[in-house]
């Protein structure tokens, strides 16, 4: 019995004290809260955004150190080539100068 009675003083209380519809403090409207709070949406679309960005960044970074690995490797062939000449020149000059000291000798 005492249980009913404290399930009705309960009501009755909650309803006493509730605050009345004048009282309630207004929420913001929809429009209102996406102006002033951004959405957990939005902070994810930022996020991807900036990871988008960082890696677009990543990507010209390793294309313009492609493109210069690849310049060096064509400057790095020239030279190899201007030294194999230089090799077979010396070569030559090697042989001519002593089949020209066999001769005078």
């Amino acid at each position: 019995m005492s249980e009913v009675n404290n399930i009705g003083l309960n009501a009755f209380l909650a309803q006493q004290y509730a605050p009345k519809q004048s009282e309630k403090i207004p929420t913001p409207a929809a429009s209102e809260k996406t102006k002033s709070e951004p959405s957990k949406n939005a902070d994810n679309r930022s996020v991807v955004v900036k990871i988008s960005a960082a890696a677009r960044s990543m990507l010209e970074e390793t294309r313009a150190l492609e493109k210069r690995q690849a310049d060096a490797n064509r400057a790095n062939a020239a030279i190899d080539k201007r030294l194999e000449t230089v090799r077979l020149d010396s070569q030559r000059l090697e042989e001519t100068l002593s089949s020209k000291i066999t001769e005078a000798a």
